[in-house]
């Protein structure tokens, strides 16, 4: 963990900030750049978005997408792809943009689960 965090603080200089999204049961950070495994920091994930031209929109996320890219995401926990090594979208199961920008060491930090369930404690 201390080492995520350390790459996350250099990337926090650059203030990139990412598209906060929710895709198949997490948040994670978007982004329409190619990204790589060596652009995302030790103990994160990255993953694409294969676009379809014919569906207007976001068809599947693989590991790897050669053509009819649409983004990269990057993600706090990895994702089982299965035997397929994909997965399709539908309408309900589309990324879905948040409105929220956040640099990776943001993203980070932000402990979501906490936030959906209210993290408010009372006495």
């Amino acid at each position: 963990m201390a080492k995520r965090i350390e790459a996350c603080r250099e990337e926090q200089s650059n203030e990139i900030k990412y598209d906060l999204i929710e895709v198949v049961e997490q948040k994670a950070l978007f982004t329409n750049a190619r990204l790589t495994d060596e652009d995302v920091s030790d103990g994160l994930y990255c993953y694409h978005l294969r676009y379809s031209d014919s569906e207007n929109g976001f068809i599947s996320i693989e590991p790897r997408v050669g053509v009819n890219h649409g983004g990269s995401v990057i993600t706090k926990f990895p994702i089982d792809f299965g035997d397929d090594g994909y997965i399709s979208f539908d309408d309900d199961t589309s990324p879905n943009f948040l409105g929220e920008h956040m640099t990776i060491w943001e993203y980070v930090q932000t402990d979501f689960e906490q936030e959906q369930t209210g993290g408010i404690n009372q006495c």
